[in-house]
């Protein structure tokens, strides 16, 4: 049996989910929203109405998780759906409250990287006019980051391990298909896009933060595995990107 056809077995809707997106992309400006979400871009509302409509059970990774609930891509999905997955946020005052708000996920404090190493981190707590949110790996800020050498040099600068993100999967035992992962890791999504074994992981749904010259090189990456590019008909940011797998683009009941 074909890899596409043991995911599209994965996923059996009990609707029509082209027609549901479809309906979805055109009203979307109108459409009362199911619950109160909290990522700023609707990344959670892009997955719970667009993505995988009524879908309960599922599994997320949630690359740069914070606090576990304000600004969260998966939140909504734990506390109300039933999902699990792995939260991984290096910063240890986002992730002391991580593991509070999120309970039924693994967390891990360690940021993502291609290879095991120790990284410059920086906090990007100093400056008030700074949002925390944006703290991220010194050299990957400054590589592929808008304004990420201002941030560099504004934080605070500590070393944290960072490993590869297939060795956390391994480590907990993740399923091979995984049906939702965002990533807001302030430019080291670029490496893990880049070094992930997608031949042995399949993403069903991805978001991804980045600038849009970083994107177009994170999507060459993507595009020969079977991903395509899609709307978030919630988002009109052109720093966030969605990609569908092509086993649920086009499924029927």
């Amino acid at each position: 049996m074909s890899l596409l056809s043991r995911l599209q077995q994965r996923f059996s809707p009990r609707r029509d989910i082209a027609q549901v997106r479809e309906y979805v992309t055109q009203h979307a400006k109108t459409l009362k929203p199911k619950y109160e979400y909290f990522n700023e871009t609707f990344n959670d509302r892009w997955i719970v109405e667009y993505a995988f409509p009524g879908k309960t059970g599922g599994y997320f990774i949630e690359a740069g998780a914070a606090n576990g609930k304000e600004a969260s891509s998966c939140y909504v999905l734990e506390r109300h759906l039933g999902w699990q997955g792995l939260c991984i946020e290096p910063n240890i005052d986002f992730y002391q409250q991580l593991v509070k708000h999120r309970p039924n996920s693994i967390c891990e404090q360690v940021c993502l990287s291609d290879q095991v190493e120790t990284v410059s981190f920086i906090l990007a707590d100093a400056d008030p006019d700074v949002a925390p949110y944006i703290s991220g790996v010194k050299e990957n800020l400054e590589a592929y980051k808008w304004e990420g050498d201002k941030i560099a040099a504004s934080g605070r600068e500590i070393e944290l391990p960072a490993v590869p993100l297939e060795q956390l999967l391994r480590k907990h035992n993740a399923p091979k298909i995984i049906d939702y992962a965002a990533f807001d890791i302030e430019g080291s999504e670029i490496k893990v896009i880049e070094s992930f074994p997608f031949e042995e992981y399949t993403c069903l749904a991805l978001s991804v933060e980045a600038d849009p010259w970083i994107w177009e090189r994170m999507l060459t990456r993507l595009l020969p595995y079977g991903y395509q590019e899609v709307p978030n008909p919630f988002c009109d940011k052109p720093w966030e990107h969605y990609c569908l797998h092509e086993s649920i683009l086009n499924d029927q009941p």
